[in-house]
C-alpha cells in the first residue's frame, strides 16, 4: 500500500497542471435571442487564468460565413494580443480593444454590429511551471441587435405589392355576378428575415395604427392573422412570417366604408382601393413597414331598382291599365246597347194588325170628323 501512495506521488510530481480559464463572463451579463447588444454599442467579453498568460487569441466568424465556409478556419476576426498590449486595438480590427493582464484575457467591441453575432472563440496561451506554454480555450455565445429585413409577399410565395380581386355581389341585382357563387378570399404574408430581438408583427389598414387587425378581439373581428417563427439556414439567425386573410364580402365593405375607414366602397368607376399595412416592430421601436395594396372591382349600384323588379312593377301596371279599358268598355257598350247588351231592350208592345177607324167607315181609310150642319 504504502509502494502505491509513493508511486502515485512520483506521477503527480510528473504531470503538467492544465491551465484552466475561470471567472469568465460577458457584458451584457446574459444573452439571447431576446436579450440582445444593441446596435453600436459596446460587447465585453473576458476570462481569469491560474497560469501566466502569454498571449490571448480571439476569434469570431458570422454566421452566415460559418454557414457558408462549413467551419470556423477563416475567422472574419482574428486578434492576438499579450499583456503589453492592454488598451491597443487590434490590427484587423480596430472596434476590439485588448484589457489582458498577466493573469486575463479580456476585450472590448465597440460599435458593435449584427455580424458580431455568433460564436467567439478565446484562446489563453500561458506558461507552465516547466516553462512551456499550454493553452486553454473558452466558447462565448453573442447576440447583436439586427434589424429585419421585411418583404410581401403573396399567397404563392411570389414576392408582390398589390392584389387585384373582386367584390362578387351585385347589390342592385341581388344576386351573384355571372360566374361566381360566393366571396373572394384574399391571403398575403409578411416575411421578417433575420431579426434579433424576433420582431413583433402589427397589421393596420390605411396607416390607421390605432387598429391592429392582429387582435382577435377587437372590433373589427374580420380578419385571421398568423405569426410563427419559420426557422433559418443558418444558426443565432431566426425569420418570422406573418399571414393575414380575409374575405371581400359585406363584413368587409362595412369597415372599409363611411362608417369606418371613410372610403368609397361604391364608386362610379367600378372599382376602389385600401393599403393593408405590415409593421415591424423590434425592441420597442418600428424598425420596418411594407404595404400591399388591395384593388377591388365591383359593380357599381346606381340605387336605382333592379331590373326584374321594374319588370314586374311595369307588367302589374300594364295590367291595371288593362283591366281599366276593359271595365270601361264593358260600361260604354251596356250604356249604348251595344254587343251582348242588345238583347237587353224593352219589347215591343205595337199592335201587330191593322188598327179599325171610326164611324166613318169600314176599312183602312182615314177616318173623317164629323161636321155639324149650320
Amino acid at each position: 500500500m504504502a509502494l502505491v501512495l509513493v508511486l502515485q506521488q512520483v506521477s503527480d510530481a510528473g504531470r503538467v497542471k492544465r491551465a484552466a480559464n475561470t471567472n469568465c463572463q460577458t457584458n451584457p451579463s446574459e444573452m439571447d435571442s431576446e436579450n440582445v447588444v444593441d446596435d453600436a454599442d459596446t460587447l465585453s467579453m473576458s476570462c481569469n487564468n491560474d497560469a501566466k498568460v502569454v498571449s490571448c487569441i480571439w476569434r469570431h466568424t458570422d454566421p452566415i460565413s460559418e454557414k457558408e465556409t462549413g467551419s470556423l478556419a477563416n475567422p472574419t476576426i482574428l486578434c492576438t494580443g499579450g499583456p503589453d498590449d492592454s488598451g491597443k486595438t487590434c490590427l484587423s480590427e480596430p472596434r476590439v480593444t485588448f484589457r489582458n493582464t498577466e493573469n486575463s484575457c479580456a476585450i472590448d467591441v465597440s460599435n458593435t454590429e449584427p455580424e458580431d453575432t455568433g460564436r467567439w472563440i478565446m484562446t489563453a496561451v500561458t506558461l507552465t511551471n516547466s516553462g512551456s506554454t499550454q493553452d486553454s480555450e473558452k466558447r462565448f455565445e453573442v447576440y447583436t441587435y439586427n434589424r429585419s429585413e421585411v418583404v410581401m409577399i403573396d399567397e404563392d410565395s411570389m414576392p408582390e405589392t398589390s392584389i387585384d380581386t373582386t367584390y362578387n355581389w351585385d347589390t342592385r341585382e341581388e344576386d351573384w355576378l355571372d360566374g361566381t357563387g360566393g366571396y373572394e378570399n384574399v391571403e398575403f404574408s409578411c416575411l421578417a428575415y433575420g431579426g434579433r430581438p424576433i420582431p413583433t408583427v402589427k397589421w393596420y389598414i390605411d396607416n390607421n395604427d390605432n387598429d391592429d387587425l392582429s387582435d382577435d378581439d377587437g372590433d373589427l373581428g374580420h380578419f385571421n392573422v398568423a405569426t410563427s417563427s419559420i426557422g433559418s439556414d443558418y444558426d443565432y439567425i431566426e425569420n418570422s412570417q406573418s399571414t393575414i386573410d380575409f374575405q371581400i364580402d359585406d363584413k368587409l365593405l362595412e369597415i372599409l366604408g363611411p362608417d369606418g375607414y371613410g372610403i368609397d366602397i361604391n364608386p362610379e368607376t367600378g372599382s376602389f382601393s385600401f393599403d393593408v399595412t405590415c409593421e415591424i416592430t423590434q425592441d420597442n421601436q418600428v424598425t420596418a413597414q411594407e404595404t400591399m395594396r388591395i384593388d377591388v372591382a365591383r359593380k357599381h349600384d346606381n340605387g336605382q331598382l333592379k331590373g326584374s323588379l321594374i319588370g314586374v312593377i311595369v307588367g302589374v301596371v300594364l295590367a291595371g291599365i288593362l283591366l281599366i279599358i276593359a271595365v270601361a268598355l264593358l260600361v260604354f257598350a251596356k250604356a249604348t246597347s251595344r254587343w251582348c247588351f242588345a238583347d237587353d231592350e224593352e219589347p215591343n208592345t205595337k199592335p201587330s194588325g191593322p188598327v179599325r177607324g171610326g164611324r166613318g167607315g169600314a176599312g183602312g181609310g182615314n177616318p173623317q170628323a164629323q161636321r155639324r150642319r149650320p
